[in-house]
């Protein structure tokens, strides 16, 4: 989170950036998927997917910015993170968690207990 805080705290759009990590959570790369507007970014799943599979990742980290200081995820990002759980499941890899970062305070899918509640909730 330290990392990426400085990096997203003051930006005026939404960035969506992929950490990728091996089998023992090792980081292999990052990459930028998505820079867009204010209020939204749209995130391919097949980029996120691309990503991962050209370093050979197990897990997949999602984390992006809100320009506006609210760190609660919207309708969209509830969205986009069951379609890449979805991806991920197929592809037999792992999404470990979308954070969302605020102005004041970051959002954790996993630690908040929603990315278990959508992964159960899931139709494939």
């Amino acid at each position: 989170m330290a990392h990426f805080r400085p990096r997203l705290i003051d930006a005026r759009q939404e960035e969506f950036i992929v950490v990728l990590l091996n089998g023992q959570n090792k980081f292999l790369r990052e990459k930028s998927i998505a820079i867009g507007t204010p209020t939204q970014t749209i995130v391919y799943v097949r980029r996120v997917m691309e990503e991962a599979l050209r370093v050979s990742a197990s897990t997949i980290v999602l984390i992006h910015n809100h320009p506006s200081g609210n760190a609660e995820p919207s309708k969209n990002d509830d969205v986009t993170t069951l379609e890449v759980n979805k991806a991920a499941n197929i592809l037999g890899l792992l999404l470990l968690d979308h954070i969302i970062i605020g102005e004041q305070s970051h959002f954790s899918y996993m630690d908040s207990g929603r990315l278990n509640k959508l992964q159960k909730n899931m139709e494939i």
